[in-house]
């Protein structure tokens, strides 16, 4: 599916964002939320899709802001691996047909 120059990319940008990403995932800390999915699409989600442990951005967006859970519901993170989400490609391909 990828060139192999662009899956070391990849595989080093997966690595540096599960890096950066650590201190914000520190579910003591509720100042901060994450929704980082496995998914190779920047935005184009959508209320059902892409969804981690069930749960969709906007979901996780509103348990952030409105302060309605626990971190564990807004601080989100897949850890399965580069582009592993099932759910990705119907959050972009419902994105799609809305244009």
């Amino acid at each position: 599916m990828f060139e192999t120059e662009e899956q070391v990319f990849m595989e080093e940008w997966h690595k540096n964002m599960t890096v950066a990403l650590s201190p914000l995932m520190d579910l003591n800390n509720s100042r901060n939320g994450v929704f980082a999915a496995s998914c190779y699409t920047h935005g184009g989600f959508s209320h059902s899709a892409p969804l981690i442990n069930g749960i969709s951005y906007n979901t996780a967006f509103g348990n952030f802001y409105f302060n309605r859970t626990s971190p564990s519901d807004f601080k989100l993170s897949d850890n399965c691996g580069l582009m592993c989400n099932p759910t990705c490609m119907a959050g972009f391909l419902q994105s799609e047909e809305k244009e």
